[in-house]
């Protein structure tokens, strides 16, 4: 299956002249720089062996690759103010540390055995993550963490507000909660999972998970268009699989 082999690629917004930089995943620009979890594979490996080689740094072009942590744990990754905040889930458990963009000592800001951290999402001061099934916040500079909502999936933090998911019984709910006082806006509900969420510039841009026939095909995911309110949402993209 094609997520057996990350890539990191570069394109033109109009969707033209695609190019191959790295093995990788989890790319985060940052002062002219990518930031990414770099991967080594090869294709030819019938065994599809995948493995995670650390954190690096690379040009926007692809070149002056970089270590700035060498670790097979790196699970997820987010930069604020010159440092990058990354999880690193392993046998000994899940902790969340940050590290400065050129390297250097890393820093556990907290984390134990038993602990599952996901879904890191930085803004104004504070960094947003899933600690198990709930999501919490902590200040950048502190140890301490805050639960912010329940039984939620974090999938973004924007212009004050977060974007979550919440469970049903045959469906899931995409909301958003205005940070300031708690205010929550249905924005989208359907019967599979929501994969990545994106919000940009006033609006959202999702991966909708889910199956339909469609000319004898079953389409697995969509890529979805809408405002932050959920109206005049539209599909850019079919992802087809036959």
């Amino acid at each position: 299956m094609i997520y057996l082999y990350p890539y990191i690629f570069k394109v033109k917004t109009n969707g033209k002249s695609a190019k191959t930089l790295k093995q990788g995943m989890a790319p985060v620009i940052y002062n002219g720089n990518i930031y990414y979890i770099k991967y080594n594979f090869d294709m030819k490996d019938d065994n599809k062996n995948v493995k995670i080689v650390g954190l690096y740094r690379m040009s926007l072009s692809g070149k002056n690759d970089k270590c700035i942590l060498k670790s097979d744990d790196i699970v997820d990754l987010d930069i604020y103010k010159s440092k990058i905040y990354y999880i690193i889930y392993s046998d000994n458990g899940c902790y969340l540390y940050n590290i400065s963009t050129s390297g250097g000592k890393s820093k556990c800001m907290f984390g134990n055995s038993k602990a599952y951290i996901e879904s890191i999402k930085i803004y104004s001061d504070y960094v947003y993550f899933n600690y198990g099934e709930n999501i919490y916040k902590a200040k950048i500079n502190s140890t301490k963490k805050t639960k912010v909502i329940s039984n939620a999936t974090l999938k973004d933090v924007s212009e004050g507000y977060i974007y979550y998911t919440t469970q049903g019984n045959d469906s899931q709910s995409l909301y958003k909660m205005r940070i300031k006082n708690k205010a929550k806006t249905f924005i989208k509900k359907q019967k599979f999972e929501f994969g990545d969420v994106t919000v940009e510039g006033g609006y959202i841009i999702m991966t909708l998970n889910y199956e339909l026939s469609y000319e004898n095909q079953t389409c697995a995911n969509a890529k979805y268009f809408c405002n932050t309110n959920g109206k005049k949402g539209k599909i850019l993209k079919r992802y087809y699989q036959s």
